[in-house]
C-alpha cells in the first residue's frame, strides 16, 4: 500500500479558510466518493430527504480536523427540527443532516494536537458543530470530516468485575444527546432529587 502526500485545497462549503490544508491520505483505501442522504429544501425528514449515491469524499476543513468513516449515526429531534425550520438560503446544498455519529478513524490532520491522542483507526464518538452542518457537513453519510475537539475515544465499560470497550452503536447517541443528559441530570443532582421522586 503507497501512501501518497498531497496538498488540497477544501471545497468552499467546508473550508475555515482558503489555504490549502497538507494531509496524509492513503489514497488506495480511501474511496473518492460516498453515499448520503441529503436535502435541498426546509420540510419533514420523510418527504425531503433522499439518498445521494456519489458525493465527493470531504477533505479535512483544516489542519486540527479528522476524517471518520461513521459507522453508527444518531436521529435526534434537533435534526428533523433542523431540516424543518432552518431555511434553505442557509444551508450549503446538497446538505448532510444529523450531528451525533460513531466511527473510525481513516485520517487526522497535520496539526491535530498529540495530547487528543487521535490516531488512524481509533474508534471514536462525536457532534458535527450546527455551522458545519449548514455548510453540508452531517452524520448521514458515511464519512464525516469533524474538527478533532468534537470528538473523542469509545468509553470504556466497568461493569460486574469485567470491563470493554462501548459499542459503535450506544456510543453514537452520546454526542448532543448524552451531553443533554448529563446537563440535566447534573442539574437533579444540585436541587437535590433522588431515585423515586416525582
Amino acid at each position: 500500500m503507497t501512501k501518497s502526500k498531497s496538498t488540497t485545497t477544501p471545497p468552499a462549503s467546508l473550508a475555515s479558510t482558503s489555504a490549502p490544508v497538507p494531509q496524509e491520505r492513503d489514497s488506495a483505501s480511501l474511496p473518492q466518493t460516498m453515499r448520503a442522504w441529503t436535502h435541498h429544501l426546509a420540510g419533514v425528514p420523510s418527504t425531503v430527504l433522499s439518498l445521494s449515491p456519489s458525493l465527493p469524499l470531504p477533505n479535512l476543513p483544516s489542519p486540527t480536523s479528522v476524517l471518520v468513516r461513521i459507522s453508527h449515526a444518531s436521529l435526534a429531534p434537533g435534526g428533523s427540527i433542523m431540516m424543518q425550520l432552518c431555511p434553505s438560503i442557509f444551508r450549503t446544498k446538497p446538505c448532510i443532516p444529523e450531528l451525533d455519529f460513531s466511527g473510525i478513524i481513516v485520517e487526522i490532520g497535520t496539526n491535530v494536537p498529540e495530547a487528543r491522542g487521535m490516531r488512524v483507526g481509533m474508534r471514536v464518538f462525536g457532534s458535527v458543530l450546527v455551522p458545519a452542518q449548514l455548510k453540508g457537513a452531517g452524520a448521514l453519510a458515511e464519512y464525516v470530516a469533524v474538527e478533532a475537539e468534537g470528538v473523542v475515544g469509545l468509553p470504556v465499560l466497568r461493569s460486574g468485575g469485567g470491563e470493554g470497550e462501548m459499542g459503535m452503536a450506544k456510543a453514537a447517541a452520546l454526542g448532543v444527546s448524552g451531553a443533554t443528559a448529563l446537563v440535566l441530570m447534573e442539574e437533579a443532582q444540585k436541587k437535590g432529587l433522588k431515585a423515586g421522586m416525582k
